[in-house]
């Protein structure tokens, strides 16, 4: 059985799933060890964005939406990536779905829970949260099952 990072349930509230958010921003971020050399500048550049809109600064459009898609179409561009650097590629997209959807729910949720519509639309957008962040567990499972850091010798660093 595998392990998972990430858990929503219905009783995780907002505050908790940006947290989740920031672990899984923290958790792609420290595998950037093994981004092949043509997307790097994507991915740090869009970790980067992914923390400004954890803080509110950049809105879903710009903070995860448009990363989900340019990296999406980036992990099938890079030709020569091994089945781990797309599986890291793929991971960092997975982040922007979960935020592009906490960003959505978050705007379901200031609406109250005055139809049964609403109600709706926030267990819709929570599951997709909860997918976005699942989908970080599997795609880092790759990762781990085939990748191994290269890093100099202990003596060396």
């Amino acid at each position: 059985m595998t392990k998972t990072l990430f858990e929503v349930s219905d009783e995780t509230k907002l505050e908790g799933l940006y947290g989740l958010l920031e672990e899984a921003i923290n958790l792609v971020e420290g595998y950037n060890w093994v981004a092949h050399r043509r997307t790097r500048p994507s991915i740090e550049a869009a970790i980067k964005d992914f923390r400004k809109f954890r803080e509110g600064e950049l809105d879903t459009d710009l903070g995860s939406k448009r990363w989900f898609k340019a990296l999406a179409k980036l992990a099938e561009e890079v030709g020569d990536m091994t089945a781990e650097q797309s599986a890291y590629v793929l991971a960092v997209a997975e982040v922007a779905h979960a935020a592009a959807h906490l960003g959505h729910l978050n705007l379901a949720m200031s609406r109250g829970d005055r139809t049964e519509a609403d109600r709706k639309y926030v267990a819709l957008q929570r599951a997709y949260v909860n997918f976005g962040l699942r989908g970080v567990d599997q795609f880092i499972e790759i990762v781990d099952a085939g990748a191994r850091p290269v890093r100099p010798p202990a003596e060396f660093a």
